[in-house]
């Protein structure tokens, strides 16, 4: 068995509980923000949303720039409905995820750094770095749900990922 076809069903069960969490974003809440300094609720689930068009660059290229000198940074696209969010990421995740599938184990095994304006900020194979667009104790989907909670929302145990004994709950909304 290949290491993408040993890790799909990780990364399909890991995705289908990030869609249940960004379809219960509600859209009344968009703009809340915890602090002043902070992101609103919105572009964390946005942010979230676009965690998947990662695993490309990732996977097909040796590095990634997000804040390249002399050209364009990185920038988000961001949701204007809940019914957006959830597009974003299931059009995301399944260009994500074909990518993974084709990758040779070879590939997963070369290095990949992430770079701002040139600078490495690390480097790790890229087996390690499609990792963290999935799983949840690497993942920016544990502090958006810390978000959804203090934005008055009601948090429930409704499903639980058992990865390295991490247990976490995704809420409800």
């Amino acid at each position: 068995m290949s290491i993408a076809a040993s890790m799909l069903p990780e990364f399909d069960h890991e995705t289908a509980n990030t869609r249940k969490m960004l379809e219960r974003v509600p859209e009344a809440k968009f703009g809340w923000k915890p602090h002043e300094k902070s992101f609103t609720l919105g572009q964390l689930a946005s942010h979230l949303a676009n965690v998947p068009t990662w695993m490309a660059p990732t996977i097909l290229q040796s590095e990634l720039d997000f804040a390249p000198v002399g050209g364009e940074p990185f920038t988000t696209p961001q949701a204007s409905s809940t019914a957006e969010l959830v597009k974003f990421f299931d059009d995301n995740t399944a260009a994500a995820r074909e990518v993974f599938a084709d990758a040779a184990d070879a590939t997963f095994m070369e290095n990949w750094s992430l770079l701002g304006g040139g600078q490495v900020h690390f480097t790790m194979p890229k087996i390690a770095g499609a990792q963290l667009y999935y799983e949840p104790y690497d993942s920016p989907s544990g502090a958006v749900e810390c978000v959804f909670a203090n934005a008055g929302c009601t948090p429930r145990m409704d499903t639980i990922s058992r990865r390295r004994n991490v247990s976490y709950c995704i809420f409800l909304i």
